[in-house]
């Protein structure tokens, strides 16, 4: 869902992709599905002439109307130059450019701030720096700035923790072309962590081997009307004990996330990680509410029974995060009552251990 002026982004559904139909776009391009996606999701259109010029740099201009156009509702768009006009205080642009209104929500919601002389430069070319700070903001608005040297570590870093930047970037001030920003927008709106990426300053953590995690669908192809019933989520923890809070998330690609869960998500403890049918304590909980480990040797799952009523591609994650490290980045801890109003540590704090797997449904 795109925001309203200052509204957050909730979960984006997604359409399924149809053929690029770019003339200078063949399926060897390696940013072909990129292209495709930012077509079809009607985020970029191309050029009269029917091309789509992957290799051509993007200026400042471009790239925050691009930007603001996936994240953003065009009605909120077409209305802020009647209501946030007074903000559009830059010397070399005027409210008539055809960015004009791309640019006035960007402002108003502080995603861009322009240059210490009063301009914004809408002509120059953007680099991985710039472009990451607009990107994050645009996708986190209710996340703080943290003061990092250089300036753009938090937003290259979160680039590189969603393994959103693709190995054709080979450094923050490479100026990017219209190929890679597509690139990075179908990684980060479609959830995709699997391919090769580049990073700069985020080194992944090595897994935790105290931990085993699974998530056990017997089946990853099923049809519409299927459903699929127990411990959908595993975890075994055989470390020392400690305390840290467990996410799990339901995203989909394909054209609606449709489920009806007929047993409500609840916490399994204690019970024999080679065979989930022998159960242990059992308690209800919100579906994706955080819960807290403090202990060793044992069993957590999230179990629940769901039905698929659309098609589409259903990606399960389980991630597991220490108290300590939310605790070292962020203003607040685990004892002040972890819930779905704190979870944005996820963009700041890194996992000890995450696992997803995927479930494709057909008609």
């Amino acid at each position: 869902m795109k925001r309203l002026f200052i509204l957050t982004i909730s979960s984006l559904i997604l359409p399924s992709l149809a053929f690029a139909s770019f003339s200078d776009v063949s399926s060897s391009n390696q940013f072909y599905n990129a292209i495709n996606y930012v077509q079809q999701e009607d985020i970029v259109q191309g050029y009269p002439d029917g091309t789509y010029k992957p290799d051509n740099q993007i200026n400042r201009a471009e790239f925050t109307k691009i930007i603001i156009g996936a994240t953003y509702t065009k009605e909120g768009i077409e209305q802020c130059l009647n209501v946030a006009s007074a903000l559009m205080t830059y010397s070399d642009i005027t409210k008539n450019e055809w960015y004009a209104s791309y640019l006035c929500i960007a402002t108003l919601n502080s995603i861009v701030k322009g240059y210490d002389n009063g301009t914004f430069k809408p002509s120059n070319q953007i680099n991985l720096a710039e472009a990451s700070k607009i990107i994050f903001k645009s996708f986190n608005s209710n996340v703080p700035d943290i003061n990092s040297s250089p300036w753009y570590r938090q937003y290259v870093e979160y680039l590189e923790k969603k393994a959103a930047i693709p190995t054709s970037i080979t450094s923050a001030d490479k100026l990017i072309t219209r190929g890679e920003m597509a690139e990075i927008i179908y990684r980060l709106r479609s959830d995709i962590t699997d391919k090769p990426t580049t990073s700069f300053f985020y080194t992944p953590s090595a897994q935790n081997n105290d931990f085993t995690l699974d998530i056990r669908i017997s089946d990853t192809t099923l049809n519409i009307g299927d459903t699929i019933e127990g411990g959908t989520y595993y975890m075994k923890y055989t470390g020392t004990p400690f305390e840290g809070v467990v996410l799990y998330k339901k995203s989909v690609i394909g054209d609606t996330l449709k489920t009806t869960m007929t047993t409500p998500p609840s916490i399994i403890e204690n019970i024999d990680f080679d065979n989930p049918e022998k159960r242990g304590q059992l308690s209800w909980i919100p579906e994706i509410k955080p819960f807290t480990i403090k202990e060793s040797g044992i069993m957590r799952a999230i179990s629940t029974t769901e039905t698929f009523e659309a098609s589409g591609t259903y990606k399960y994650t389980m991630s597991v995060y220490s108290c300590t490290d939310i605790a070292e980045k962020m203003d607040y801890t685990c004892d002040d009552g972890m819930d779905m109003a704190h979870a944005f540590f996820v963009d700041i704090v890194d996992p000890l251990a995450t696992v997803s797997k995927s479930v494709t449904v057909s008609e």
